[in-house]
């Protein structure tokens, strides 16, 4: 979906066990005429979106089919040189152990312009109670 320059330089992704942190780097500043979207595969449907990309703490919001969008609770992003963004695992209706698809887009006038990863959706697993004791085991 590059339909131009591309915007997007590397895509980071990690866990707590209540959050999954997003960022994204860019190649330059986006700037508030471009969006960002998430697209959530699995394991529910949903889309997130960040209408603005200037610097700033811009909402994450819960695109609505019907009617307006709807902030996410829990959620926060953060953007100067980067993206960064937590979501709660709830906002997702994840449970431990559950499969989680995404990818995230460049959106400009409401049209996806760029989509990250190019090739696929990230696929990964939510984590268990099992994820506190991997982390800090050598």
């Amino acid at each position: 979906m590059h339909a131009g320059r591309a915007w997007i330089r590397d895509l980071y992704y990690g866990f707590d066990r209540r959050s999954i942190h997003l960022r994204v780097d860019f190649l330059e500043p986006p700037g508030e005429s471009r969006a960002l979207r998430i697209e959530w595969l699995e394991p529910a449907a949903v889309r997130h979106e960040i209408r603005a990309l200037a610097p700033g703490r811009p909402a994450i919001e819960r695109a609505a089919t019907r009617g307006a969008a709807e902030g996410v609770p829990g959620a926060t992003a953060c953007l100067d040189s980067v993206l960064e963004m937590t979501i709660p695992l709830d906002a997702l209706s994840t449970r431990p152990g559950d499969r989680l698809s995404f990818f995230v887009q460049v959106l400009e006038r409401g049209r996806p312009v760029e989509t990250a990863p190019a090739s696929d959706a990230v696929r990964l697993q939510a984590p268990d109670e099992s994820l506190d004791a991997a982390v800090w085991s050598p």
